[in-house]
């Protein structure tokens, strides 16, 4: 087994995000930076990962978000379905919307994280990722031991977000204007690993990141 060396093992279950008996690493970037790919490199490899984006679309399921949903931006709803990406152009221009939506749905999260702990194996690492795009924005860094940031340039940034959501270089830097600076993410991260190369170098970078964290046992 790969075990977190003690040096980064930062709390304890009283003091851990959901009380969690497993020492938690922060993942988090700027939207389109990599960090869902570094995400799924990590989950590749047998780290024990949670998504929270996965976790939030579990708790979308559920019927008191599709009622308020229903009774107060209609036009996301279509053929029972939620339109997510007209859902988050809403939310830009309504903050009062957003925050009582964000109310309602982190009721719900300690309950989904605990399922999605469940399912994990931590037969090979001693420790779990919780990959958050809004990690700092919601202080959750303090209940994680430790907080990695997927790094790149703001360009690059701002191309790979037109690119994969097929958006307008105005509404790319319009979301961005709404989120964290990159570098104020850097500045509170524990870690950088970078990510302004290609994939392949992704990938490495995550498997040193790794050594560099834990020691067999």
């Amino acid at each position: 087994m790969h075990k977190l060396k003690s040096n980064y093992i930062k709390l304890d279950t009283k003091t851990r995000l959901y009380n969690s008996a497993h020492p938690i690493i922060g993942l988090t970037g700027g939207i389109a930076t990599g960090k869902s790919t570094a995400s799924k490199i990590l989950s590749s490899l047998g780290v024990p990962v949670i998504d929270a984006d996965k976790l939030i679309k579990k708790v979308y399921a559920k019927d008191s978000i599709f009622k308020f949903l229903e009774q107060n931006c209609s036009q996301v709803i279509s053929s029972e379905q939620i339109n997510f990406k007209l859902l988050r152009e809403i939310f830009f221009n309504n903050k009062k919307l957003k925050q009582q939506l964000e109310l309602l749905l982190y009721q719900y999260l300690p309950e989904a994280f605990e399922e999605a702990k469940k399912e994990l194996s931590f037969s090979k690492y001693n420790f779990l990722i919780y990959d958050v795009p809004l990690l700092f924005e919601k202080k959750l860094e303090e209940k994680c031991d430790l907080t990695v940031f997927i790094s790149c340039s703001v360009d690059q940034q701002i191309q790979r977000l037109i690119k994969r959501d097929q958006v307008s270089l105005e509404l790319a830097k319009k979301i961005l204007a709404h989120q964290m600076p990159l570098e104020e993410k850097r500045k509170k991260a524990n870690f950088i690993i970078d990510n302004t190369s290609v994939p392949q170098k992704l990938h490495s970078n995550m498997i040193n990141f790794l050594e560099t964290l834990t020691q067999r046992s």
